[in-house]
């Protein structure tokens, strides 16, 4: 006899038959439905969740996709095994480590994975048509002229934005890049000495070092506790000569979710400036969960010899569809870095920088932090309260300021390459801690991003990876 069941669906942005699959699949991979129960037909199917039976034949294909249930001719529909080799081989194939960390969450959610491991805001979260309304409003073509360092109206609203924080900000010492992979891209090739050494906070984002080191740089590690620097570990590398830039996220750490305290910054501002070192620092958010906005290295190097570079990525808060940066910099370093990404062709178009500064002026950037902000902080209660709940003892993470992502520690038995498989087969991607480290050595850990799940995702994707790490453990 067939197992019956009921089924919520709203009509809104996800499709209905999407909506009904992750419902029968939360019911098997939580052991609601055991492996050979027997699914309601597709035309019961559909009168339990009020949908068209197209809808629900479309249901139970996106199931039979994800591997979690077999159709037999003439006997039925029945649910299959969640871990079975044949679906691990073929989720491992599509999500690789790499992968998994730079994959459209659509693509993860398409495929039935919940992706806590692509750290950057919702895209579901941008209101398209809020920004694209301001290309319909030009006037004139002087309006999408782009200079060296960018669009002249773009740089204006960009200043008086970050000068609404209380952030010393003019168009002269800002300039417009691409998405945040770019704009590092463009600070990297603005080191002229090829094989020059630079710092890599650490952790830093998912295959960091691999990254610099395709431009010719030596990566050099020097981790932090707590969010603040090793500052006697920064001091003895670069009193070994070599050292030519440190790219730092203090401010706001994307992989642990922790700040640095004002005190540390300001000793790693006084190492970087008695040795001569430049500073890159990722800021990618000025808000915070409790409305106390961070100062950045750039503000708080103020008056001093160091080159300071601070670069806030929108992506961190707009989602993927915006590929913008704003760079803060001075002088002949400006200028390098602004040739860099004309160079590399990665400044955004000109209508982009249009439509973005439409979007500034009008306060909609804004708006839509006021709006994003709370969404975020939801579900970084959710998680963390999931994990609580969730996850078995010895475990620890951190507690995130801002951003999308917090640092999960496991105890010893834990093996990273076989969590990172077995959470893909119960449907969780998370980004293995050693793609973070710098240089690439063995971590204990997972970043979790919460950035492009919902509550109810996250708190459904936590529990079974909880299962994932006990079954390890024990």
């Amino acid at each position: 006899m067939a197992t019956a069941f009921d089924l919520s669906v709203v009509r809104g942005d996800k499709p209905l038959h999407l909506q009904i699959a992750d419902q029968i699949q939360e019911k098997i991979l939580s052991g609601g439905l055991g492996v050979g129960s027997r699914l309601p037909t597709v035309r019961k199917l559909a009168d339990s969740a009020g949908v068209s039976r197209v809808t629900a034949l479309q249901a139970y294909e996106a199931l039979q996709v994800r591997g979690l249930i077999a159709s037999r001719v003439g006997s039925g529909t029945f649910v299959a095994a969640p871990n079975t080799a044949e679906m691990g081989r073929g989720r491992l194939k599509q999500f690789q480590p790499c992968s998994v960390t730079t994959d459209f969450s659509a693509s993860a959610r398409s495929s039935g994975i919940t992706n806590l491991a692509i750290g950057d805001a919702d895209d579901r979260n941008f209101q398209t048509d809020e920004f694209a309304a301001g290309m319909l409003r030009s006037r004139n073509g002087e309006e999408f002229s782009v200079g060296p360092y960018g669009n002249g109206a773009l740089l204006s609203a960009f200043a008086s934005y970050y000068q609404s924080f209380g952030i010393q900000a003019s168009p002269d010492r800002l300039m417009v890049a691409g998405g945040g992979i770019a704009t590092n891209a463009a600070l990297a090739m603005s080191i002229d000495t090829k094989g020059a050494k630079v710092v890599l906070q650490d952790p830093a984002f998912p295959h960091a070092s691999d990254y610099f080191e395709s431009f010719d740089l030596q990566t050099i590690g020097v981790p932090t506790v707590g969010g603040d620097l090793d500052t006697q570990r920064f001091q003895d590398e670069v009193k070994k000569g070599g050292v030519k830039a440190a790219f730092l996220f203090l401010t706001v750490n994307q992989c642990t979710g922790e700040t640095a305290s004002v005190r540390n910054k300001r000793q790693v501002l006084e190492i970087a400036e008695r040795h001569g070192v430049a500073i890159f620092e990722d800021v990618s958010a000025f808000w915070s969960y409790d409305g106390v906005r961070l100062p950045n290295l750039r503000e708080l190097a103020d008056g001093a010899s160091v080159d300071v570079v601070a670069f806030d990525c929108m992506t961190k808060t707009l989602g993927r569809t915006v590929p913008v940066s704003c760079v803060f910099a001075d002088g002949s370093l400006r200028e390098r870095v602004a040739v860099r990404s004309l160079g590399l062709g990665s400044s955004p178009p000109s209508l982009m920088q249009h439509a973005m500064r439409a979007y500034v002026e009008g306060r909609s950037f804004a708006a839509h932090v006021s709006r994003a902000a709370p969404r975020h902080l939801a579900r970084r209660n959710a998680t963390l309260r999931a994990l609580r709940e969730r996850m078995p003892e010895g475990c620890s993470w951190t507690d995130p300021k801002v951003g999308h992502s917090l640092w999960l520690r496991f105890p010893d038995g834990v093996e990273e390459a076989r969590l990172y498989e077995d959470a893909l087969s119960a449907s969780v991607a998370v980004a293995p801690g050693s793609s973070a480290m710098v240089p690439h050595r063995p971590a204990s850990a997972v970043r979790i991003s919460y950035g492009g799940s919902s509550v109810d995702e996250i708190a459904s994707a936590v529990a079974r990876l909880a299962k994932v790490v006990e079954a390890q453990l024990s």
